[in-house]
């Protein structure tokens, strides 16, 4: 009966093999966070100038490519103070996860990014 699992299992295992490959599971372009180096200061400069959008994406370039918590952290704010509802959320849920937990009055910072998710979670 063992010999039987342990045939299946191997079985089950060569097969799945193929689906396992990179070429079976295309990289999705939404989920492509890297920035080449060459675009990297004028995204800087992009962001530094008010562009919300271009704050968001050095964020994710931060997070999810360089594993920069710190720089993960700038961008994101500044990605929710020129307005980013999106990068709001996500701010508030860094700094709460963060600090393990906010207190209920959190710091002005705090405080003013609820009011501000709130009047984009009415829109």
């Amino acid at each position: 009966m063992n010999r039987l699992l342990v045939s299946l299992a191997l079985l089950f295992l060569s097969s799945a093999e193929g689906f396992c490959t990179s070429e079976a599971v295309p990289k999705a372009p939404a989920l492509d966070y890297d920035v080449p180096q060459e675009e990297l200061d004028s995204l800087r400069a992009r962001a530094v100038g008010g562009d919300k959008d271009a704050s968001r994406r050095l964020a994710d370039y931060f997070i999810f490519v360089e594993s920069n918590e710190f720089e993960y952290g700038f961008w994101l704010r500044l990605s929710a103070e020129q307005g980013s509802c999106e990068s709001i959320g996500r701010y508030l849920q860094w700094v709460e996860n963060r600090h393990s937990g906010v207190s209920e009055n959190g710091g002005i910072d705090v405080k003013r990014f609820r009011l501000q998710k709130e009047l984009c979670d009415s829109k």
